[in-house]
């Protein structure tokens, strides 16, 4: 571990335990990615209430758009944010955030569909979803960025910290898994599916109120006892670090790549393209997601010991020798085990390393703007993008495999990337 990260966290004023901050800030973490993460597992639901079409991969490619655009608002929060949280501080901005996203969630649940409000219905679903995007852009960065300043070891707890990413993208399976099985299919696409989003919003609020414990980072207070008249945190990452914000987008793009393509976009991929029984896709990505969460935790462990660039070297080659093989494999599996667990095995691999290597790469000064930006923009533009253009690049091409493809391409995007990395200051710690 550098020293300077040793120095950040060695003096922390806050009264809880060590653990207990990275649990509390792990639990945050999975609500709100249980609640961005829903609106995918029941992509399929959502299209047939707000989105009516008679060629239903019409309604679903609609559906994924939205859900695309909650993506493309993630930005714009990472960049308001970490405005706010390397100006006057970190923890309020991302306690904040869990509520936003709570009231959101509970927002979609109780929205009318097409049929009581018309045109209204998936207008005012796209709003409600900009700001489900708006609020985990900020969540996440603070979370990565408070974890980095206030922990010994900041790799291994922002792994912790995405491993509960994992578990929450598990948890939304989970819960449409036992919506089926307790309420059936037909009252689940009727209108159970509502359960699931207020069941997330509710459970946001909860987390809002506890990290209201949270004391500032000591190395936000050591900035502010300096007393320097600071620059705009974004003008200063264009103008300072353009090169190191640069490299980090294009190396956070394999990560947000995996998350989206391997498991977000995954259940209906693999049910409206590749024709898997909904309750089993469901099953094995919840199970197969929770059996693989560790690799997180191992990859948080790995950003801690590796220098320089070669954490994201070995993850792009891993994605440029794998994927369309893997992809090719998978269309004639009758098991889909076999697909489920490679699948979750990538993705917590991927997005467990690459987001605790991201704190490492900006001072304390701009870390919370940095982080925000080039981790949003690496998930928001070629994760949130995916699901549309591989629906699009599927329906003209009729190439099943097209994901394999894409995931490829994000690996050597993510080696572009290590290559700018080596002109910062990155190269040398």
């Amino acid at each position: 571990m550098n020293n300077d990260n040793q120095k950040e966290a060695g003096s922390s004023t806050a009264t809880l335990s060590s653990s207990k901050v990275v649990a509390i800030v792990a639990l945050g973490g999975f609500l709100e990615v249980y609640d961005f993460i829903i609106y995918a597992m029941l992509a399929g639901y959502l299209a047939d209430h707000f989105f009516p079409a008679a060629e239903p991969v019409v309604a679903l490619l609609l559906t994924f758009s939205t859900f695309s655009i909650g993506y493309l608002a993630r930005p714009l929060g990472g960049l308001v944010f970490g405005h706010i949280g390397d100006l006057f501080g970190r923890k309020r901005t991302f306690a904040v955030s869990v509520l936003l996203m709570a009231a959101s969630t509970f927002g979609i649940a109780v929205l009318p569909g097409y049929d009581v409000l018309g045109l209204a219905a998936p207008v005012l679903l796209t709003l409600l979803r900009l700001m489900q995007g708006f609020s985990i852009g900020g969540e996440v960065p603070g979370a990565i960025t408070y974890l980095r300043e206030t922990q010994r070891y900041p790799g291994l707890a922002t792994g912790a910290l995405t491993f509960a990413f994992i578990l929450g993208v598990a948890g939304s399976a989970g819960v449409h898994a036992s919506l089926l099985n307790v309420l059936g299919p037909e009252v689940v696409a009727d209108w159970g599916w509502r359960l699931a989003f207020a069941l997330g919003g509710s459970l946001g609020v909860v987390s809002f109120y506890i990290r209201r414990r949270f004391q500032e980072s000591p190395a936000f207070i050591a900035l502010q006892k300096v007393g320097e008249d600071r620059d705009i945190p974004a003008r200063t990452l264009v103008t300072q670090h353009g090169c190191t914000l640069t490299g980090g987008v294009m190396v956070m793009a394999m990560a947000g790549a995996a998350a989206t393509v391997l498991l977000v976009f995954g259940p209906s991929y693999y049910i409206r393209v590749l024709g898997y029984d909904a309750q089993v896709v469901s099953h094995a990505i919840a199970v197969s997601s929770v059996a693989m969460s560790p690799l997180c935790v191992f990859g948080g462990w790995l950003s801690d010991r590796l220098s320089g660039v070669r954490l994201p070297v070995s993850m792009g080659l891993l994605l440029v020798l794998t994927m369309v093989p893997l992809y090719g494999w998978w269309q004639g599996i009758e098991e889909f085990w076999l697909i489920s667990l490679p699948a979750a095995a990538g993705a917590a691999l991927l997005t467990g390393t690459i987001p605790a290597y991201l704190g490492r790469l900006f001072p304390v000064a701009v870390r919370y703007s940095g982080v925000g930006l080039t981790y949003n923009l690496g998930i928001s533009v070629f994760g949130g993008l995916a699901p549309p253009l591989i629906m699009w690049l599927i329906a003209i091409t009729g190439q099943m495999t097209m994901p394999g493809y894409y995931m490829a391409a994000m690996g050597l995007l993510g080696l572009a990337g290590a290559y700018l990395l080596r002109q910062s200051p990155i190269w040398i710690r």
